[in-house]
């Protein structure tokens, strides 16, 4: 049996990409979030931390500092250890 490796990427409808999110997460290894602003965002992380164990979830940082506090300041309170208070030099959390 011959098993894909990868990021994947599905586009799904309105109605579906919940369901679509939740059956992914059931499934993956580990998971890799682009730091952004946006209104399913939010649903998503939270998804993330019922799902993942914590040492299988990478985020990308923005590369601003304004982007950085924009995702910091707007999804801090899902995380349940903080988010450095300042973007990190580093490109991934």
């Amino acid at each position: 049996m011959r098993t894909s490796v990868g990021a994947a990427k599905k586009f799904v409808s309105n109605e579906d990409w919940k369901n679509s999110v939740v059956d992914w997460l059931n499934k993956c290894i580990a998971v890799v979030v682009e730091a952004a602003d946006s209104a399913s965002l939010g649903w998503e992380i939270e998804q993330i931390i019922k799902m993942v164990p914590p040492t299988c979830v990478l985020i990308i940082c923005p590369h601003t500092d304004s982007e950085y506090q924009s995702f910091s300041d707007a999804y801090k309170n899902l995380f349940p250890k903080r988010l450095p208070d300042f973007r990190p030099r580093e490109t991934l959390i």
